[in-house]
Order: structure tokens, then C-alpha cells, then sequence
């Protein structure tokens, strides 16, 4: 389907560029495919994605081209993402929290506990407090305080929110599963080594189709029970949230230097 996305998209932009006599809607479809999977490879590679979610990205950047233009349907879909990704995200996260609720507890509250984050959480609640404060007994605008406590709100929700994403990894994307039940692409967290050669670990990005029959051969001779794996976030619905916002709002940061001006 991503494939085939890539191909439609510079399909239908070639046509464009016939119709007008013009290079330039295929050339745009051809930057936003170089854009596009340079991001997309960036986030596999670093681990935030699945092959599957980078290369929906390639079709995206075919289809909708990409120009440095603020009003661009590329860049505000790019803006877009950042929100719709990070909201999206943190809405997974909490609902593996509440699905594994005893054991992110434990987690969470350990790291909590360790004097660091005691530390950076008090400050950070001793600078909130105090901006609230200041815009009670000054007379600020009304838009300065609300964004003075909000800008100074965001070093404590950072404390809180670098344990909370350790624990959920921890303890709730984790799992151990049948080599039956692997998948191509899946992400391996411990090595896999019989008879002291070593058929998958850690450091590779994503289980290859040759990886994966090793593994269903080992455990069809019974060598081979189980394997650690890594349950990722699968972020297509947020890109599907981010272009309908696109679609419907165009690019937010318009708006917000409008609002500034």
C-alpha cells in the first residue's frame, strides 16, 4: 500500500506536469518524497518508528509535495504531525499504563523516588508556584501571566514525564512471544544466540524474512521457546489526525505569528 501510495503520488503529479507543460508538480511530489523519507528513515533508525510508519511517510511526501512555503499543505502537515504524534502518543502510553497498572506503579514510583528527579520535581513546583504568584500580585496582562505559569509549567511536566515514558517501556512494551507469533520488522530486545551463534539480537532494526524462518525452524526442533520482544507505537492514525487537521486549519503556526503581530 506505501508502495503503491509513492507511485500514485508521482503518478497523478506527472499527469499535473503534462497538463501544464510544466516540471514543477512532479518536482515538488520528487522533494517532498526525498523530504519525507529522509524524516522517516531518521525515525526509524533512531527508533521512534516502525518500518511500516516510515514508509507511509514516503507515499505522504510523493502525494503531497513539499515546498518552503509556511502555507504549504506539506509544512503545516509536518506541523501538525509534531502535535498529533505527541498527543497521540502520550495517549498510548497512558492507556498501556492503565492496562499494566501494578507493575508501571512499581516502576514509576522508583524512579520518582530517586533523588534527581526529587530534586528537579521540587524546583520545578517552587518556579510554578512562584510565577503563579507573581501574576496575582502584579499587574500583568492577562496573556503574559497565563503564559508565564504555562511556559514554567512545562519543566515540570518534563519531570514527570521522562520516568513516566521509562516505565511504560519498561513494563508495558515488553513481551515474550512464541517465534510463531513473530512478524517480519518485529524488534528484537534480547539476542537470540543457539549454540553459540548468534541469529537475532537487539542491535539489528527489525527481524529479516531470513531471521524469521531461523527462528520458526529452532522452534518447530524445539530449540527454541520464546523471544523478547519490543511492542512499538503504530503512529498512521496520528498522521491520519495530523492531515485532517491539515485539511481543515492549514498550517497553526500562521495563526500563532498572526496572533503575535
Amino acid at each position: 500500500l506505501n508502495y503503491t501510495g509513492v507511485v500514485f503520488g508521482l503518478g497523478i503529479r506527472g499527469i499535473a506536469s503534462a497538463q501544464e507543460w510544466s516540471w514543477w508538480p512532479f518536482l515538488e511530489g520528487v522533494f517532498g518524497l526525498v523530504v519525507f523519507s529522509a524524516l522517516g528513515i531518521l525515525l526509524f533508525y533512531t527508533r521512534q518508528w516502525g518500518g511500516g510508519d516510515s514508509k507511509a511517510f514516503f507515499a505522504l511526501g510523493a502525494i503531497l509535495g513539499f515546498q518552503w512555503d509556511f502555507s504549504h499543505t506539506s509544512v503545516a502537515f509536518l506541523v501538525w504531525s509534531l502535535f498529533a504524534g505527541a498527543a497521540y502518543g502520550l495517549g498510548w502510553s497512558g492507556s498501556l499504563a492503565i492496562r499494566h497498572w501494578k507493575r508501571f506503579r512499581v516502576k514509576y514510583a522508583k524512579s520518582m523516588k530517586s533523588r534527581p528527579y526529587q530534586w528537579m520535581s521540587a524546583l520545578s513546583l517552587f518556579f510554578l508556584a512562584a510565577a503563579a504568584a507573581g501574576g496575582v500580585l502584579f499587574p500583568l496582562p492577562l496573556t503574559i501571566r497565563i503564559g508565564g505559569v504555562l511556559l514554567l509549567a512545562l519543566p515540570a511536566l518534563f519531570v514527570h514525564l521522562i520516568p513516566f515514558i521509562k516505565a511504560v517501556e519498561a513494563c508495558c512494551m515488553q513481551r515474550r512471544v512464541h517465534p510463531d507469533q513473530l512478524t517480519e520488522g518485529d524488534w528484537v530486545l534480547k539476542d537470540v544466540v543457539v549454540k553459540g551463534k548468534k541469529i537475532c539480537g537487539a542491535s539489528d532494526y527489525g527481524l529479516t524474512k531470513r531471521q524469521l524462518r531461523q527462528l520458526k525452524q529452532l522452534a518447530a526442533k524445539r530449540k527454541l521457546r520464546f523471544v523478547w520482544i519490543r511492542e512499538g507505537i503504530p503512529f498512521v492514525p496520528a498522521m491520519l489526525i495530523a492531515l485532517i487537521a491539515t485539511l481543515i486549519w492549514g498550517n497553526p503556526l500562521l495563526a500563532f505569528l498572526g496572533v503575535l503581530g
